[in-house]
């Protein structure tokens, strides 16, 4: 995905990436584990303007991460603005997906990726997801 054009990105989700994630990730959400979903997060976020496309197949697949590891919160954190404006709503399901139930105030880099998704969809802020998020989030 990430030698992709932004132009050619839905086409290549389309016809390579995407079959192939669904003919070889094995489905069965249970059997993820929060190890992987740093690897699942570089993939959607590779995924550029097919992003809103990706997110559904791949979001059911990722699990809240380990307190110990907590990067995939800071890789979301330091994408490009852009991505954060092709489909925020599924952005925020990503973020929530990762934090999972995370002490409040323990997650680095989550205001600098609510910042961004703030920016490109400033309604998001009063849903229930944004703001437990925002009370996740380390202080900066």
């Amino acid at each position: 995905m990430e030698s992709a054009k932004p132009a050619e990105e839905q086409s290549v989700w389309r016809s390579i990436i995407g079959p192939v994630f669904e003919g070889a990730w094995p489905l069965d959400s249970e059997l993820q584990t929060p190890r992987t979903t740093f690897k699942l997060v570089q993939l959607l976020l590779a995924t550029g303007q097919a992003f809103g496309e990706a997110a559904p197949v791949i979001i059911p697949f990722i699990r809240p991460e380990d307190r110990r590891a907590r990067s995939s919160i800071f890789s979301i954190s330091q994408a490009d603005t852009e991505i954060f404006g092709v489909s925020p709503n599924h952005m925020l399901n990503l973020l929530s997906a990762v934090a999972g139930d995370a002490p409040n105030r323990s997650l680095y880099g989550m205001n600098e990726a609510l910042k961004k998704l703030q920016e490109k969809a400033p309604e998001l802020t009063a849903t229930k997801a944004f703001q437990k998020l925002q009370v996740q989030a380390l202080p900066l």
